[in-house]
């Protein structure tokens, strides 16, 4: 029996496509009832209430009872609950994966509440330059696993289907542009005192945007795509005392923020993987990262075609030229990065190592 914990949405989203492998190959698993890995996976798949894994005590209890023969976790770096149930784990000898679901933190995610820092038996990375990353990051490469990302698996299907069933949308008479938001204050601070604080917040960035947007001729449209953890109301309020009435603007309805870029003629963010899904679809994107500290959390988006911006009085000008390349693309021809095909064997590959682990 595996068992599988998650508290991110990220986390969460990356393990669900696994779990419908094993579900075809009728290996016994079972899921944490909590979160997107709750609500969004098949509801037919066995839950264990959190309470029964909130506690050292009663999670060793749960996999002594059950057999439990793997521990399966999404990693987070902000809710560790998920990181602790592998370290619970190795103590009964159950071996553990962590499946990474983004291009930074790739230490940080272990570090428990006492500073130490506990790996699990094995670590699986998204491609090479995560891999690189990790390295970098003192992760034993003894540990490390390529193997594609599973949340990405679907990625290509789902953006041909929607492309096929709304090939007559008119695209030059109005290009729309998709902000994928984050929030970016309240994970990393607002200030220089605080260690994570990366230099800008999610609304420093979308008022460069408003003062970019308020001066454009051309025809556009600004969608909004609010993180899942986001407040929407106040977000839309702080847009709507930024934006001026010349910005055609909103805030996408859409569940996932995939929905969203699938409609854009260019995406703008910050460090989502979403800029990365965005890119994987051919579609010019913008990461707009102003005076940002570290710069790790740029380092995923340095490939050809992406433009990452960090000074931030080089913004407008950035935005200027890449618009430009906008406007000079054609959208939805099918110019797919071929990155897709690694993480379309995402879900089998890990799925066969999970079973071999777990045997």
């Amino acid at each position: 029996m595996i068992f599988f914990s998650a508290t991110d949405v990220g986390g969460a989203r990356a393990i669900i496509p696994v779990l419908d492998e094993l579900q075809k190959r009728a290996v016994p698993f079972c899921i944490m009832d909590e979160g997107v890995l709750s609500t969004e996976s098949n509801s037919s798949y066995r839950r264990i209430p959190l309470s029964t894994l909130e506690t050292e005590e009663s999670f060793k209890l749960f996999l002594q009872r059950e057999c439990i023969d793997l521990v399966c976790v999404g990693t987070a770096v902000k809710k560790r609950l998920p990181i602790y149930h592998s370290v619970w784990a190795s103590d009964l000898n159950v071996p553990s994966v962590a499946i990474l679901d983004n291009w930074m933190n790739y230490r940080q995610r272990f570090v428990l509440s006492n500073k130490e820092v506990v790996f699990p038996d094995y670590y699986f990375v998204m491609d090479q330059l995560a891999f690189d990353d990790a390295r970098r990051e003192g992760i034993p490469a003894s540990i490390l696993k390529i193997t594609g990302h599973p949340g990405l698996a679907s990625l290509a299907v789902e953006a041909k289907a929607y492309y096929q069933k709304n090939s007559t949308r008119e695209v030059v008479s109005s290009l729309r542009f998709v902000f994928i938001s984050e929030p970016a204050a309240v994970d990393h601070g607002t200030h220089a005192s605080v260690k994570t604080y990366r230099g800008y917040t999610e609304f420093d960035v979308l008022k460069l945007i408003s003062d970019f947007f308020a001066h454009q001729k051309i025809g556009c449209e600004l969608i909004i795509a609010p993180h899942p953890r986001e407040d929407r109301t106040a977000l839309q309020l702080f847009c709507s005392e930024v934006f001026p009435p010349s910005i055609r603007w909103s805030l996408s309805n859409y569940t996932r923020g995939r929905d969203a870029i699938f409609e854009a003629d260019g995406v703008i963010g910050m460090t989502s993987i979403l800029l990365y899904e965005a890119w994987l679809l051919g579609l010019p994107v913008m990461s707009l990262q102003p005076n940002l500290r570290g710069g790790g959390a740029s380092h995923f988006l340095e490939r050809k075609g992406c433009c990452c911006v960090t000074k931030e009085e080089r913004i407008q000008a950035a935005l200027d030229q890449w618009i430009d390349r906008v406007m000079q693309e054609t959208q939805r021809t099918g110019c797919f990065q071929s990155d897709l095909l690694l993480h379309r064997s995402a879900p089998k590959l890990i799925s066969q190592y999970l079973v071999e682990i777990s045997s």
